[in-house]
């Protein structure tokens, strides 16, 4: 038996308790405690026995567990708390029951128990905070505040804005005063996004960064200057996590949680509630986007019907009236004529917007066919002029054209004239009467350069960047000056992009003109030197598969081929040339991704799953009309080599596979010496 205890007490039923046991007399002097409230304390049984509990323990003194000992003393009843113990950081619960003049107290840890209860209560009250608003930088700074200071003694979230940069919205401290004194010392001193570890590091990877102890010498390798290291240490960070706020894989901000004057440090199980926390509040933050994307989405549609339904009534009211006035015999000639004439016009003005939605529709769908050739811009510019000049003269527009020798591009003339010819009529139709048109052509180093401008009503700044979106105008209202349904645009970028060049536009402002340029590569002749001359034989000995469901494409991608020393073999579906690779692998495929049935990316799927590895390795080149950063992105998600847009000049598509075939096969040599150690190629 323990000395000090009086012989009823049941020391050796305490022993047995898997519970930590400490008992006292009236003056707090410890009189017992088990071998697991040693484990508990720390803390031996020789050096408690028989001291004061407050004079061994003085980090308890003012606490609730020394008010609730005392009042269990006083009343001589038992009490029952839950206690966080920041001696050896574990939650316990905690009952007494009277002894003698003193009370003997259980401890059971109760550790992970409450943090998980403390977890969900917290995630919880986030969750529904989150779901509560659709203004995610409100709902986040809440949701900041909420982790102070149950969480953590500091939280600040930082979001990737448009630009790319990144933006705190939210910092939460207790203190208010320390709020904007830290949110001082972040403009003072800014993320370095060249830095290892940090914000930009969370933000490249989309792992979690986690720091249980902050020691002085990571402060030290982290302060830009003297004078940052010692704000760093008068913040007193003890422990930080920073976790990544992420949706379909993309990090687009960080959640930091810090502990400091509490001397807190972070463990395993608060890293898994912070990156929780992150993933709703990233959840909910791309359901927000969703939303208001969505509600954009239909508020276009329903303007973009609106205007359809005015574009399309209008010319129809003058057709239909006419019509049924000349259908009355009564008109003399003179007014005859004029009704003609308006039936003309705005059936031709019906045609042209039909024309422009069958455009729109192919090249949403990447059903744009482009025919190339060797394109001479004066000719075409000159073309798109004269279509132009009755609309300008009718409005008493000068229209101008300086027309230089840009030298010829290769693609599609009738498609070119388009680009031209909109961006005139676009001019033309929000230029005043009596204002000025300018078209200029010239070469621009390996570019031929295409710059219309005007005198007109000129590009608010907020809506320069949706110039070229499908279905925008500046003014959608009932009072707007210009009809149209906002195609003409979209269609000269789409176009534009087709032929591998690039429009920009730009504008002072309201009522100050605006100029939008064009820039087309020229053809390889005239431009600088290809890397590959016409007529090399540099594929001489290469077998090459080339699939295009177009015939003429088809047919002229054999040709320009073969010119340059390759055999080739076509095919007019993906299932034909899945058939003829597994029937003899070719050294390179050159693929179309749109096609009826079955598409290039399903082609090259298939391939990739072969079991023979020689015919799993075939590269290939995605040779498409589609030229979204998306079809990009998917062609290689799916293990093409290359991607390419139409049209592309013979000689550069040869410097493609070139490129394509010695990547894949570093040690073959020549690409025709390569092939022709395969036993299984067509003799």
């Amino acid at each position: 038996m323990e000395q000090g205890v009086a012989p009823q007490f049941p020391s050796e039923l305490f022993e047995s308790l898997p519970l930590s046991v400490i008992a006292f007399d009236r003056d707090w002097r410890i009189v017992y405690l088990n071998a697991q409230a040693e484990q508990t304390t720390g803390r031996l049984r020789a050096e408690l026995l028989g001291n004061v509990l407050w004079e061994s323990f003085p980090d308890l003194i003012g606490t609730s567990l020394e008010r609730e000992y005392r009042h269990a003393v006083a009343a001589r009843e038992p009490v029952r708390l839950d206690f966080y113990w920041e001696l050896s950081r574990r939650w316990y619960e905690i009952r007494t029951t009277p002894w003698n003049d003193g009370l003997i107290a259980y401890y059971q840890d109760v550790t992970e128990r409450t943090r998980a209860e403390q977890a969900q209560r917290f995630l919880s009250e986030a969750s529904a905070l989150l779901a509560a608003s659709l203004d995610y930088e409100t709902t986040l700074a809440t949701v900041a505040r909420l982790a102070v200071p149950g969480v953590a003694d500091w939280c600040a979230v930082d979001v990737l804005g448009d630009d790319g940069e990144l933006r705190r919205v939210a910092t939460a401290h207790a203190d208010p005063e320390r709020v904007a004194w830290a949110e001082e010392i972040g403009r003072r001193y800014p993320p370095d996004p060249a830095a290892s570890g940090g914000l930009h590091e969370v933000l490249r990877t989309g792992r979690p960064a986690f720091y249980p102890e902050i020691t002085d010498e990571m402060l030290v390798g982290g302060a830009r200057d003297a004078e940052h290291l010692e704000l760093l240490r008068a913040v007193g960070f003890s422990s930080v996590m920073m976790v990544p706020l992420s949706a379909h894989g993309r990090a687009f901000g960080v959640i930091t949680l810090a502990t400091a004057e509490s001397r807190r440090r972070f463990e395993s199980a608060d890293l898994a509630l912070a990156e929780e926390l992150a993933r709703r509040a990233g959840l909910a933050i791309d359901n927000a986007k969703l939303y208001f994307e969505a509600r954009e989405a239909n508020r276009l549609k329903d303007e973009f019907l609106a205007t359809l339904s005015h574009e399309l009534r209008t010319p129809l009211n003058a057709i239909l009236g006419w019509a049924s006035m000349l259908r009355g015999g009564t008109l003399d000639e003179t007014v005859r004529a004029r009704g003609l004439g308006a039936i003309e016009r705005n059936a031709k003005a019906q045609a042209h917007l039909v024309d422009d939605l069958l455009d729109v529709s192919r090249a949403i769908s990447g059903k744009l066919q482009i025919e190339t050739s060797e394109v001479d811009l004066r000719t075409v510019a000159a073309e798109a002029v004269a279509a132009a000049r009755p609309a300008a003269h009718a409005k008493s527009i000068e229209l101008r054209a300086e027309i230089g020798n840009a030298g010829a591009v290769t693609g599609d003339a009738d498609r070119l004239r388009q680009v031209v010819w909109n961006l005139l009529s676009n001019a033309i139709k929000f230029t005043p009467a009596g204002g000025r048109v300018t078209l200029r052509v010239s070469r621009r180093g390996s570019d031929a350069q295409i710059v219309v401008s005007d005198s007109g009503a000129g590009i608010d700044a907020e809506f320069l960047p949706y110039v070229f979106e499908r279905f925008t105008q500046a003014d959608g209202t009932t009072t707007r000056t210009y009809g149209g349904l906002g195609l003409g645009l979209a269609m000269v970028r789409h176009l534009v992009e087709l032929h591998g060049g690039t429009v920009a536009v730009e504008s002072a402002g309201v009522g100050r003109g605006a100029t939008f340029t064009v820039r087309l590569p020229l053809r390889s002749s005239t431009a600088a030197p290809a890397a590959v001359a016409p007529g090399e034989a540099a594929l001489d000995g290469c077998n090459l598969l080339v699939v295009d469901d177009e015939p003429d494409s088809l047919e002229m991608l054999r040709t320009a081929l073969e010119y340059y020393g390759a055999t080739v073999r076509t095919a007019e579906s993906a299932e034909k040339a899945f058939a003829a690779i597994r029937e003899a692998p070719p050294d390179l495929v050159i693929a179309d991704i749109a096609m009826p049935d079955e598409d290039g990316y399903s082609l090259v799927q298939r391939m990739r799953a072969l079991d023979d590895e020689r015919r799993r390795a075939v590269p290939a080149v995605a040779l498409t009309a589609l030229a979204r950063d998306e079809d990009r992105d998917r062609a290689r998600d799916v293990g093409f080599d290359e991607f390419v847009t139409k049209p592309i000049d013979p000689a550069t598509l040869v410097d493609v596979a070139l490129r394509t075939l010695r990547r894949r096969q570093p040690d073959a040599g020549a690409p025709g010496e390569a092939s022709s150690s395969r036993s299984d190629q067509p003799g």
